[in-house]
C-alpha cells in the first residue's frame, strides 16, 4: 500500500504585469505609483542593458537552467500549474514579487525613489 501525502507550497512568488496593480490603488496614490513603476522599468532596461552581450540570461531559471527551455517556467500560468501538479502540489501560498531578490532593487524601499 503506498502513503499519499498532501504538498502544499510555502514559498511560491508572483505578480501581474506591473501597471495593472494600479488600478487596484486610491487615486491619491497614482501619482506615486507612476514614479515607482518607471523606476522599476528603468532598473530592468539597466539589468537587460548589462546582460545583453552576456553569455547568460538574466531570467531566473534555476542551478543550470536553460533560458530557452526555463526563461517562462515563472511567468506561465498553465505550465506552472502543470508542473507543480506534476510534483505533487495541491496549494501554494502566494507572495507578491514586489521586493528583491525577486524584482528589480528599484522595487526595493531602500532603492525606490524618494517621495514627497
Amino acid at each position: 500500500m503506498s502513503e499519499h501525502h498532501v504538498v502544499i507550497s510555502a514559498d511560491t512568488h508572483c505578480g501581474a504585469d506591473l501597471w495593472d496593480y494600479k488600478e487596484y490603488l486610491p487615486s491619491k496614490y497614482h501619482e506615486d505609483f507612476d514614479v515607482w513603476a518607471k523606476a522599476i522599468k528603468e532598473g530592468e532596461r539597466r539589468t537587460a542593458e548589462a546582460f545583453k552581450d552576456a553569455e547568460r540570461s538574466p531570467l531566473n531559471v534555476g542551478v543550470d537552467g536553460d533560458p530557452a527551455v526555463d526563461g517562462n517556467r515563472n511567468y506561465d500560468s498553465d505550465r506552472r500549474l502543470r508542473e507543480q501538479e506534476a510534483d505533487g502540489v495541491v496549494a501554494a501560498v502566494l507572495f507578491p514579487n514586489t521586493q528583491p531578490p525577486f524584482a528589480p532593487a528599484a522595487a526595493s524601499q531602500f532603492e525606490a525613489p524618494a517621495y514627497s
